[in-house]
């Protein structure tokens, strides 16, 4: 299977998230607040991380992206989380920075 540039670099994403000191996998099957319900010895990292580029690349296509509802504690966080998305579609890589220090800042406080 010949897989896209696009593909290929959400997959470096996928695995840079998964070699987090808690990881992040959100291909893996979950209780919905990102605990993996499965032992990590019995998930395929090559297939999630597949599975989860291809839907992100159809996302990207299709310009339609499934976020969910921020919890009330974290809106001002996902305000600016969105906002750090729009600077990258942009093509704004310093105001994204800028936006990030942000919502690290907004986060420290929760």
């Amino acid at each position: 299977m010949i897989l896209s540039s696009e593909v290929v670099r959400y997959i470096e994403v996928y695995r840079a998230m998964a070699a987090l000191p808690r990881p992040y996998r959100p291909g893996a099957p979950s209780d919905g607040y990102g605990n993996i319900t499965v032992p990590l010895d019995q998930l395929d990292l090559d297939t999630e991380a597949l599975e989860w580029a291809t839907r992100l690349s159809a996302e990207t296509d299709s310009r339609q992206f499934y976020i969910g509802v921020p919890d009330y504690s974290l809106n001002r966080a996902f305000a600016y989380a969105l906002e750090i998305a729009r600077a990258c579609c942009g093509v704004q890589p310093e105001l994204a920075r800028e936006l990030t220090v942000l919502l690290a800042a907004e986060l420290d406080q929760i």
